[in-house]
């Protein structure tokens, strides 16, 4: 595959200067990190028509556009099951280049991050890549963490946290959430053939964070914590400022780090979460 390509070479570039950009802080280039990842992503599926003897040419002067790459890889029988956030990616890259905007950094994270997972498989299933491996040259350790492209490791949280605490408590709140499903799915009464989305209405998780308290992984009153974490999270993720106003942001994402710290500690020592009712049925 031609991953020594000027296109994928390009893309790779693009990708990274859009992180750079994003961890600067400067919330007017946000527009610029939603420019390149847009066409981080053309660029790729440009070179994936390439490896495949594909002209990416409309005509002498003009290439195709990204929905001519989706037509014609699609022929090709290329999978691309992240298209519908590419779509509203380029969708908002369209918006900025002819009406102008200003994008907020939680927006402008939500895309970093699914961009990023889109390289991350198409390298790995049609490059035979690692992203975290392709990407070194061009970024340091702490932007790769950022990404979360290293494993088992959160301190790009922190970072995250200097450049935008909204994105920062929504992506720990993600962690958390995955984690403690992780425990109490198979325990969870299902809707519409998947676990209750209130989970934390439910006895099993309540029983879960007691028993984590009791072990020493979580520090008391964690389901409160819990709480104000999962309502900050919700302001975060729905732009509700008005309501987030009181909202003190470094507190929440302190009671995060703490349920990370904790909850990995339990994975660590191997914890095995069994609901009550069935602790006490014989065996």
């Amino acid at each position: 595959m031609s991953d020594k390509s000027p296109l994928f070479v390009s893309a790779l570039e693009l990708l990274a200067h859009a992180t750079e950009l994003y961890a600067a802080g400067h919330p007017r280039r946000y527009k610029f990190v939603i420019l390149h990842l847009a066409n981080s992503i053309e660029l790729v599926l440009k070179d994936c028509m390439l490896d495949h003897g594909v002209s990416i040419y409309k005509n002498p002067k003009e290439t195709v556009t990204i929905w001519g790459c989706f037509d014609e890889l699609e022929k090709l029988n290329v999978k691309i099951p992240e298209r519908p956030v590419i779509e509203l990616l380029i969708d908002d890259r369209n918006t900025i280049q002819h009406r102008f905007g200003f994008p907020d950094a939680e927006s402008v994270y939500y895309y970093l991050e699914q961009v990023v997972a889109f390289f991350k498989r198409l390298l790995d299933s049609h490059y035979k890549l690692d992203l975290t491996e392709t990407l070194q040259p061009h970024l340091s350790k702490s932007h790769l963490e950022m990404l979360g492209l290293i494993e088992n490791e959160y301190s790009y949280l922190s970072k995250l946290m200097k450049i935008s605490p909204q994105a920062a408590i929504v992506q720990a709140f993600k962690i958390i959430d995955e984690k403690i499903l992780g425990h109490i799915s198979p325990y969870l009464p299902e809707m519409n053939g998947r676990p209750n989305p209130t989970y934390w209405r439910q006895l099993s998780f309540y029983q879960l964070m007691q028993e984590l308290e009791d072990k020493g992984y979580l520090p008391k009153n964690s389901r409160p914590n819990y709480e104000q974490l999962r309502r900050a999270r919700n302001y975060a993720a729905h732009a509700d400022t008005e309501n987030a106003n009181g909202v003190d942001w470094k507190a929440v994402f302190q009671i995060a780090e703490g349920m990370i710290k904790g909850l990995q500690n339990a994975e660590q020592n191997n914890y095995q979460f069994v609901p009550l009712d069935e602790k006490d049925m014989p065996g």
